[in-house]
């Protein structure tokens, strides 16, 4: 004890102390001797925050779906997921790749990747490809690690999924025009129904190679009909209705009226097993019988009045457009030989189906007097069907147009498309813009490319060097595209000029001939290499961009260009005749190599040399791209590859080997994906041009994103080819 006041122990208190401690020992040692075993748990671990040097360990448990038996035999992949998070600023703009970061298998299950979100899919033998997506590192364990299961359906000849189908209604849109089935409507029997695949071929056979249908797919008494035995696809379905006439006029004909975002086709996913009317939230039309997702409408024109009045109801059927802010309507381009039909407002039943001329204009007589609802649409559905009330006095003429907050006027019916259109032509002055009397190019290729390097839809110029896409994608936000011009026989530059739909005004090219200085602004050629532009379409806009070309210089090198893609099918017997296909995605971040003959002289020997390298580029948004000359509305964008390459101070590809200057014509292009590297983001690539006594040098720096664990990293590096 101690004793309060005072810094001594006595000899009594240190007595007490020992006694008193020495009997709860021996309280705790027996109440110990008669408690059972117990177990203490240990303090928990730190949840991991971030992965290891080495990476976060990803264990792979695949197992058979139905019994949950883990399988002896597969492997998988591990993809970056780079799908863009809500909370991203760029979240609409999706990337073009999922880089692979990692392989394994059943003798390999565990793989080690860096912090982030993944992708992972397996595949076994006589089982469906699955996946599952992983984010570490994992909260739940210390070091981040975890074991992602994936459970595979079996899919064999002994146990085969099953297949799918899709079902179609057609019927008469005459209560009232509108696009959509309605109850009074009736059915259309004798309809021929078709199939396209995403490559645009036509499907004729089901899963099991018969015709499908057994042999046409018409459409019954109830307007229905039903194709089986489909493989998991996204399928397209047109319709065709009988070349007869609908009426008792010999020319009358039957017209579509259905779409959803514009074209007469419907898109139609197939799952397996799936009953062939759409998913639950689009089967829009469910009668009892009739319940299906894909539903096609159409009217018999022309169509007279059954009984003759007195009335007119005129109007020009215009494009009809709005502008940033969206707070000023107006009309522009005539919608060309529009529909135009009237519906009784009282029965609702279509009076009237008729067809106005090339210049959008129509002229309904012999209306009587009624309230009505007037359709307005296009034969080929690139425009939203425009519905507006109409009343008619006897004698009475109604102008139907509208006029606009410009002034313009015409009855203005939205559209489901931009479009796309320019000129290529001879840029003879340098200055990058077409000026008169600078002459067009005749047919010359272009194309769209989607941001995955596939090929969109392509075209030529006419004899005048014009060319469009008149049904050019937008969306509700707009829709990034490439636009391509291609090489024929002249040089790349200046490339693209674009004007201003608003104004007409030109904004040239940056890629300028001297004397000719570049305006400001200017549309920058430093991404795209004069044959690439990002484009941004808009429902209803034109988007104008021209295509400038020049001669090459006398005795100037010539240019490779080429494209790194997945080679997903051979439609040619003889693999030397392989060529890319529109429908094949590109591979970014690939090297190129352009190799020529060693001290030999003789190509593909050891002693080859590098004369130059590229790593090809992939899709930027444009909000992301830097390095570009006011309005940023152009940047490399596609997997696309571009050399000009005349000679160069060459690396031997051995030790041992010697350079050697050899005619470029012996050189050779060879491409991979150095899966040891770190690849090149194209973001951080900036070239430019410089002039040189004798050539053009182009000067790339390139500097790599940081490394991945486990791989080599190359320093930032710079290719100089003249």
């Amino acid at each position: 004890m101690r004793v309060s006041g005072s810094s001594r122990w006595t000899r009594s208190s240190r007595r007490q102390l020992s006694i008193g401690w020495i009997a709860r020992i021996a309280v705790v040692v027996l109440v110990g001797a008669f408690l059972p075993a117990m177990a203490f748990p240990k303090a928990p671990a730190q949840a991991a925050t971030t992965c290891p040097a080495g990476g976060c360990a990803v264990t792979v448990d695949a197992r058979d779906f139905g019994s949950g038996t883990p399988l002896a035999s597969f492997n998988f992949i591990v993809n970056k997921d780079n799908t863009k998070l809500p909370s991203d600023p760029l979240a609409l703009s999706t990337e073009s790749n999922s880089p692979i970061v990692a392989v394994g298998g059943n003798s390999h299950p565990t793989v080690h990747v860096p912090d982030g979100r993944y992708l992972i899919s397996a595949r076994a033998l006589d089982h469906k490809m699955w996946g599952v997506y992983v984010t570490v590192p994992d909260p739940a364990t210390a070091d981040g690690s975890l074991t992602a299961r994936i459970d595979l359906t079996e899919q064999s000849e002994a146990h085969p999924l099953p297949l799918g189908k899709i079902r179609v209604f057609v019927f008469n849109d005459n209560a009232w025009t509108n696009g959509a089935p309605d109850t009074e409507e009736t059915s259309l029997q004798g309809f021929k129904i078709g199939l396209e695949e995403q490559t645009g071929s036509a499907v004729t056979v089901d899963y099991n190679n018969n015709p499908l249908c057994g042999g046409e797919c018409l459409t019954a008494t109830n307007g229905l009909v039903t194709v089986n035995d489909l493989g998991p696809a996204t399928y397209f379905i047109d319709v065709h209705p009988p070349d007869t006439p609908c009426n008792s006029d010999p020319d009358s004909r039957w017209y579509q009226t259905t779409t959803i975002d514009g074209g007469l086709q419907l898109q139609a996913p197939v799952e397996e097993g799936s009953d062939g009317t759409g998913a639950p939230g689009e089967q829009l039309w469910e009668p009892p019988t009739n319940r299906t997702a894909y539903w096609f409408g159409f009217v018999c024109a022309p169509q007279p009045f059954a009984t003759s009045g007195t009335g007119e109801v005129v109007g020009t059927a215009r494009n009809w457009v709005e502008w940033a802010p969206y707070t000023m309507g107006t009309v522009n381009d005539p919608v060309e030989n529009p529909f135009v039909a009237l519906s009784d407002s009282t029965t609702d039943r279509t009076v009237y189906v008729g067809r106005g001329d090339a210049g959008g204009n129509f002229d309904i007589q012999n209306v009587p007097a009624g309230t009505y609802n007037l359709a307005v649409w296009d034969e080929q559905l690139s425009y939203i069907m425009r519905f507006k009330p109409v009343t008619v006095a006897d004698g009475q003429v109604i102008d139907v147009n509208d006029t606009n907050d410009d002034g313009s006027v015409g009855l203005g019916v939205s559209r489901w498309f931009g479009w796309l259109d320019g000129h290529v032509y001879k840029d003879l002055n340098g200055n990058g813009q077409m000026d008169p009397g600078e002459p067009t190019i005749g047919n010359t290729d272009m194309d769209q490319r989607w941001r995955d390097g596939s090929i969109k839809e392509s075209t030529f110029t006419d004899p005048n060097g014009y060319y469009q896409y008149p049904t050019a994608e937008g969306g509700a936000l707009g829709r990034w595209i490439i636009n391509e011009q291609g090489f024929a026989r002249f040089s790349a530059y200046p490339g693209p000029s674009v004007h201003d739909e608003h104004t007409g005004d030109v904004i040239p090219s940056c890629a300028v001939d001297p004397p000719a200085v570049p305006a400001n602004p200017c549309i920058p050629t430093d991404q795209g290499g004069g044959l690439l532009t990002n484009q941004q379409l808009l429902e209803g806009h034109r988007a104008t961009v021209d295509w400038g070309k020049r001669d090459y210089p006398a005795n100037a090198p010539g240019q490779i260009v080429g494209i790194t893609y997945f080679a997903t099918t051979r439609n040619e017997f003889n693999a030397r005749f392989q060529a890319h296909e529109d429908y094949e995605p590109a591979i970014p971040d690939a090297t190129v190599y352009l190799e020529g003959p060693g001290a030999d002289g003789l190509p593909n020997t050891g002693d080859d040399v590098v004369l130059s390298k590229y790593v090809t580029d992939h899709w930027q948004h444009c909000a992301t791209s830097t390095g570009t000359t006011s309005p940023p509305s152009s940047t490399r964008s596609s997997v696309r590859t571009a050399w000009r390459s005349r000679s160069t101070a060459r690396t031997p590809r051995t030790a041992r080997s010697t350079a050697a200057t050899r005619s470029p014509t012996t050189a050779r292009a060879a491409t991979t994906s150095l899966p040891t590297t770190a690849p090149v983001s194209a973001a951080a690539t900036r070239c430019r041009w410089s002039p040189a006594p004798t050539s053009r040098t182009r000067s790339c720096r390139r500097t790599p994103p940081a490394p991945t664990p486990g791989t080599a990293t190359t320093p930032g590096s710079s290719a100089t080819s003249t």
